[in-house]
């Protein structure tokens, strides 16, 4: 199966396979102060090492190993809430947009329920993003902001580390969020400099095992669990660490940075290879954003007149996955919520499907992609 949909899941790098198959280790748990927990422990330690020196993290930040990203941005967004007495949850506010993802904009419409006044900025239909706008919304009421680093449908990048810089210069006592699963191995970020107090990622997006992430935290919050239990992860995240998942996620961030400046070249390389041939092909086919700075392995495409959910399963039988949405959202009868908040009519969203793909992926494979994709495009 060739993978073009590796924005919802990049697959197991070969290295993490064949580390993961000769996994000898016994499943001890790390807090253990016998040999075993101990080595268990180290296992631990330097995966989370790995994924510092991938995020380019100093010491005021530390790494909590989650289930994933969706569990660490409910951590990091029930965090604020979990400060106020009851009498100050209507005097508050939270900050997001209409198109972040729905681990996200799920747990806004939790908050809300709780009392809550949510606030979920919308572009006015705009496919450029207006931080302008966005920053005009922030007020003295406001107690968190969240806003994904890049959008897993469109590839779009936000300018997180300005709008956050601003926030905490105007109200440094806004905690922000940042969802930055798919930017993670696929630009050159120094975390560090993000002002960002909670960064949510996931594993399985950089080739990882499923069911592991990590939040990575500042050091001067104080900790407080979602997960209540016993003090593991500095107290941050209770219950027995996932050990073969973490250790899966310490080496893929060993690779990820270790390939990271070819695999920018190599994304470059065949994305500017795919428009190109998809635009003389079909001509009728647009790129969305093609104007301005995306993911480097992320294509959105527009195509008149097919349904798009048709084509993903026309793709699938000739052995290529792609998407037309989030993974999260398939299955839904609603067209793309994120399409629809750029300005993009329902037609127009259900006529769009996403192309994700890996570094490695071979001349012989993005030539079948466009083969097939024009073969399963009605002719005009």
């Amino acid at each position: 199966m060739i993978n073009c949909d590796a924005n919802a899941s990049y697959g197991l790098l070969p290295e993490v396979r064949e580390a993961v198959s000769a996994w000898s280790v016994d499943f001890a748990n790390p807090s253990a102060i016998h040999q075993l927990g101990q080595r268990a422990r180290a296992i631990l330690e330097e995966a989370r090492n790995e994924l510092s020196g991938l995020m380019q993290l100093d010491s005021r930040q530390r790494i909590v190993f989650t289930s994933g990203a969706t569990e660490a941005l409910n951590q990091a967004l029930f965090y604020p809430f979990w400060n106020l007495s009851r009498n100050q949850t209507k005097d508050v506010n939270y900050l997001t947009t209409t198109t972040e993802h729905p681990a996200t904009l799920t747990t806004f419409h939790k908050l809300a329920s709780l009392g809550i006044t949510t606030n979920i900025f919308d572009n006015q239909k705009q496919e450029i993003f207006s931080m302008k706008s966005f920053l005009k919304e922030v007020t003295p009421e406001t107690i968190c902001c969240s806003l994904m680093f890049a959008n897993n449908e469109t590839g779009y990048i936000y300018p997180v580390k300005e709008i956050f810089t601003q926030i905490k210069k105007d109200f440094s006592s806004v905690y922000t969020v940042c969802d930055a699963v798919q930017a993670l191995g696929k630009l050159p970020i120094n975390y560090s400099e993000l002002n960002a107090d909670f960064i949510a990622i996931s594993g399985h997006k950089i080739g990882a095992l499923t069911g592991i992430g990590a939040l990575v935290v500042n050091d001067h919050l104080p900790a407080r669990a979602l997960i209540s239990g016993g003090p593991q992860e500095l107290s941050w995240r209770a219950g027995t660490e996932n050990l073969l998942g973490a250790y899966s996620l310490g080496i893929a961030a060993k690779v990820m940075k270790s390939q990271l400046s070819n695999n920018l070249k190599s994304y470059k390389k065949i994305k500017q290879k795919l428009i190109a041939e998809i635009q003389a092909q079909l001509p009728n086919a647009k790129i969305n954003f093609e104007q301005i700075e995306t993911l480097p392995n992320t294509i959105s495409l527009e195509i008149p007149r097919i349904k798009a959910d048709d084509l993903v399963v026309a793709m699938d039988l000739a052995g290529i996955a792609i998407s037309s949405g989030s993974a999260c959202a398939s299955g839904k009868p609603s067209p793309s919520h994120v399409l629809l908040a750029i300005g993009k009519s329902e037609e127009q969203a259900r006529s769009t499907i996403r192309i994700s793909f890996r570094a490695d992926l071979s001349a012989e494979e993005q030539s079948q992609l466009v083969n097939h994709l024009v073969k399963n495009v009605p002719v005009s």
